[in-house]
């Protein structure tokens, strides 16, 4: 699935096209939205995909015209009960027009961004943004 927002007046809203100073929020993407995105973008299929293998290891890669952020993010998961908790990565991908998130699942820290419920949360700021999910993250 892709979303993507935008700060408006002060405000985050949900836009149907993609424009400059947006977010794009892929959860789960199908190979098509991934495909798509990457010739639309210039954002190679694999920096795309690499945030959706569980295995994937925390790092930053630079690339021509983006980088590549990937951490991992907390979930938690209901088994037999009981609440186990667990990790899976979450990719932020960064370009001079746009900030892009890829993750397997919706996480709690990026709902938190999509719902407006995050003080000081622009859209067009996009280094204070990636400093906002890790400092979600983090706590």
């Amino acid at each position: 699935m892709v979303r993507i927002f935008k700060t408006i007046e002060g405000a985050i809203h949900q836009i149907q096209e993609p424009q400059e100073d947006c977010w794009i929020a892929m959860t789960n993407p199908t190979a098509t939205e991934i495909f798509e995105m990457s010739e639309r973008f210039g954002i190679e299929v694999d920096d795309l995909r690499a945030p959706l293998d569980e295995e994937e290891r925390s790092r930053i890669e630079v690339e021509d015209n983006y980088t590549l952020i990937l951490v991992d993010v907390p979930m938690i998961e209901e088994r037999n009960d009981k609440d186990w908790y667990g990790t899976i990565p979450l990719g932020i991908i960064v370009t001079k027009k746009m900030i892009f998130t890829v993750c397997l699942e919706d996480t709690q820290v990026l709902t938190r961004f999509m719902e407006g419920r995050v003080r000081n949360f622009f859209t067009y700021m996009k280094t204070r943004f990636i400093l906002q999910i890790l400092y979600r993250n983090a706590t």
